[in-house]
C-alpha cells in the first residue's frame, strides 16, 4: 500500500512539475490568458523536429493549432505539423520544419468556448 502511495504521489508532482517554469513561455496580449509553455528540442535547419505545448492552467481546450512564419519574409512553414494530445494539457507538436536560418515566430491558438488566445514565441535559427 505505501509503494502505491509513494508513486501515485511522485506522478502527481512530475505532472505539477511540467509547469514550473520549466519550460518557455509562450506570450499573449490576453492578460486574462492562461499560461501556456513550449518545450523545444534541439532545431536543427531543413531537420523535422517536434515541440511539446503545456496549457498549465486547467481549461477546456477545445482546440489547438500550432504554426510558424518568419515574420522579416512574411512566410510560413512548408509543411503542416501534426498534433497529438497526449493528455493533462500536454500537445506533442510534431512535423515542425525550418527550411531558412533566421528569426521564426511559432503561433499557437488555444480555443476555448469563450474564443480563441493567440500565443507567441520567438526563436532564433542559425
Amino acid at each position: 500500500m505505501i509503494n502505491w502511495t509513494i508513486l501515485l504521489g511522485l506522478l502527481w508532482a512530475s505532472s505539477a512539475l511540467a509547469c514550473d517554469t520549466t519550460g518557455k513561455p509562450l506570450i499573449s496580449i490576453d492578460k486574462d490568458a492562461p499560461r501556456v509553455e513550449v518545450f523545444l528540442e534541439d532545431m536543427k535547419l531543413t531537420q523535422p523536429f517536434s515541440v511539446q505545448i503545456k496549457v498549465c492552467d486547467h481549461v477546456d481546450v477545445i482546440a489547438l493549432d500550432v504554426d510558424a512564419i518568419m515574420p522579416a519574409h512574411q512566410h510560413g512553414l512548408n509543411y503542416t505539423p501534426t498534433i497529438v494530445d497526449v493528455g493533462d494539457g500536454v500537445y506533442r507538436v510534431d512535423g515542425m520544419l525550418f527550411h531558412m536560418p533566421g528569426i521564426w515566430e511559432i503561433r499557437v491558438n488555444l480555443t476555448q468556448e469563450t474564443g480563441v488566445i493567440r500565443y507567441t514565441r520567438t526563436v532564433t535559427l542559425r
